[in-house]
């Protein structure tokens, strides 16, 4: 079978997808366990940063594991697109679901993106939600394209 130019750059594009995804996943369970961690352990440090934080021990610890939870959440969601997207990188007929995605995916970063400058991210959670934007625009532009090609 002879994909495409666009097929084969949703094939990487899905692989990398999956890569990142795993990665996101681990970087949530950390952070939901050491949220965990902290509602349970008492210490000056924690409670001082807390403070500094403008929330109790116990709420500082809730953002934690919520944040853990939603970054392993999104991540499922991250491998599912990318699994898709390898289904779609070998018969362009299978594209509409990847392309759903890509538009909701699309979606979420560009509301991401406006939160992190409103809420005055760091250059590293800014830089982060650009390339998570432009990451999905490219997800979106070639399941489009191929989706175009197929005329589905």
């Amino acid at each position: 079978m002879q994909r495409t130019g666009f097929q084969k750059a949703l094939l990487v594009l899905s692989i990398l997808t999956i890569i990142s995804a795993i990665w996101s996943i681990l970087g949530g369970v950390v952070l939901a366990g050491g949220g965990v961690l902290m509602g349970t352990t008492e210490s000056a440090e924690l409670s001082s940063a807390a403070a500094e934080a403008g929330m109790s021990q116990s709420e500082l610890a809730t953002s934690f594991t919520g944040i853990g939870i939603a970054a392993i959440l999104i991540a499922i969601v991250d491998i599912v697109l990318g699994a898709l997207g390898i289904r779609a990188a070998n018969d362009a007929t299978k594209i509409k679901p990847v392309w759903v995605f890509a538009v909701l995916g699309l979606v979420a970063s560009i509301i991401g993106l406006v939160v992190t400058f409103a809420m005055g991210g760091t250059p590293q959670e800014v830089g982060t939600s650009i390339g998570t934007t432009i990451a999905n625009a490219i997800m979106f532009w070639i399941s489009n394209s191929i989706k175009q090609q197929a005329n589905i």
